[in-house]
């Protein structure tokens, strides 16, 4: 029998890249496994702000560009759904010197792909 404790804490806890890898590790449905890496990489966007963190996972799960910004933009339903809108509120950006909302930051991430 496989131990799912260890990642049922990952989750818990939203350590989502952490979660992922221990969901592969345990060969777990890609349906699954693609869930946990829609909320990493929500996670490191929304949460984080963290543009080159977003494309190096985007990369390494395998999303285009245009992938990602559908994940993204059904993050940020989820989380109007939720009542979690902290994080699309207006926070600085260290990138671009300016304080921005989620939505914002995320169309200049994409606008700015290549140059990451």
């Amino acid at each position: 029998m496989v131990d799912h404790k260890n990642l049922e804490n990952l989750i818990k806890n939203a350590h989502f890249v952490r979660a992922v890898k221990e969901a592969e590790t345990l060969k777990l449905s890609r349906d699954k496994i693609r869930s946990l890496q829609h909320k990493a990489l929500c996670q490191m966007s929304a949460c984080y702000r963290n543009a080159k963190g977003t494309k190096i996972l985007s990369q390494k799960y395998g999303y285009s560009k245009e992938n990602l910004r559908e994940i993204l933009e059904d993050c940020i339903c989820n989380l109007k759904k939720q009542g979690k809108t902290k994080f699309l509120d207006i926070c600085y950006d260290s990138v671009s010197g300016c304080y921005l909302s989620f939505e914002e930051w995320l169309r200049n991430f994409l606008k700015n792909w290549d140059k990451l």
